[in-house]
């Protein structure tokens, strides 16, 4: 689904130049679960971008899913990350003024689909969260608040979900929960590339890339975690 072949990434400052990807190779077949680790300026929130086509990169040859990537335009890309590409932030990015219901629509009104606010409501019951369609983001806590921003990655069915520190700003228990829910939508089929630096965090998932000085430098398949332990995801 996902293939990067001598990815670089360069940025300039003045007439320095600075390489965040220095060639990067990557395979990540349809319905994997990859977490991607690397300490402070490894390049994984540069190659997390590239995925999300929110950047393209200097050179090297980008394909998600069969399509060529690296260089299309801005609202090519624009039509590729509304399309096949979910998106789950560390910062939640839900608007305050509106309802947990329409957050969760908001993807959908972009393509003026007339059943979004049907559709709205059935993810935000996969998430656990049909009781709080009405309720306001500064209503709910903050592990409800990043189940909706899952909801709402969810909503366009899209072929790639992009998962940037999901738990960063939340506590450990919560952090289990928001995990066991990513372990259920992957379990479903879903294609899941989430970046985190918490180990974990990474063990939900089924393989395990590290990024050292824009180039991987381990790449390792693991049983998630939640294969070891039984646990009833509650809401």
């Amino acid at each position: 689904m996902i293939t990067l072949t001598n990815i670089k990434k360069n940025y300039s400052q003045g007439e320095t130049i600075s390489q965040a990807l220095r060639g990067v190779n990557l395979h990540i077949s349809e319905g994997e679960f990859v977490a991607i680790m690397g300490p402070s300026g490894s390049g994984k929130s540069t190659m997390m971008h590239i995925i999300g086509a929110l950047d393209i990169p200097t050179s090297g040859e980008y394909i998600l899913d069969g399509q060529q990537v690296q260089n299309l335009d801005d609202d090519q890309l624009s039509e590729i990350r509304n399309e096949k590409i979910g998106f789950v932030f560390q910062a939640f990015n839900l608007l305050p003024r509106m309802s947990i219901l329409k957050n969760v629509a908001l993807p959908l009104a972009y393509i003026n689909d007339p059943n979004r606010i049907e559709k709205a409501r059935k993810v935000l019951e996969l998430v656990g969260l049909k009781d709080k369609a009405e309720s306001r983001s500064n209503e709910i806590s903050g592990g409800q608040m990043q189940r909706v921003a899952i909801a709402r990655a969810l909503i366009t069915k899209p072929r790639l979900i992009l998962a940037d520190e999901p738990t960063g700003n939340l506590d450990t228990v919560t952090s289990d929960e928001i995990m066991h829910l990513f372990g259920k939508i992957h379990g479903e089929g879903n294609t899941i590339v989430m970046v985190t630096h918490e180990h974990d965090i990474a063990a939900h998932a089924s393989r395990v890339v590290t990024l050292r000085d824009g180039l991987i430098s381990e790449d390792i398949k693991q049983i998630p975690l939640r294969h070891h332990q039984v646990k009833q995801y509650g809401s």
